[in-house]
């Protein structure tokens, strides 16, 4: 759905349409997925080996 108009104003027209939803769950399978994922990604930006990862460009870059 598009939405048009200032992200605030209609950000508080949207919120008291939503639920509070009780189960966590899918939320801390996310996060638990999302910090394997940064884990890996660190594990990969910190090699060492040929040929280079991207994630070692990436890594670097993003220091600088």
């Amino acid at each position: 759905m598009g939405l048009v108009g200032d992200c605030q104003p209609t950000l508080q027209e949207l919120l008291p349409l939503l639920d509070d939803k009780q189960d966590k769950s899918f939320l801390e399978k996310a996060q638990k997925a999302m910090g394997e994922w940064r884990e890996l990604m660190q594990e990969r930006a910190s090699r060492t080996g040929m040929p280079m990862k991207p994630q070692v460009i990436a890594s670097e870059l993003g220091k600088r």
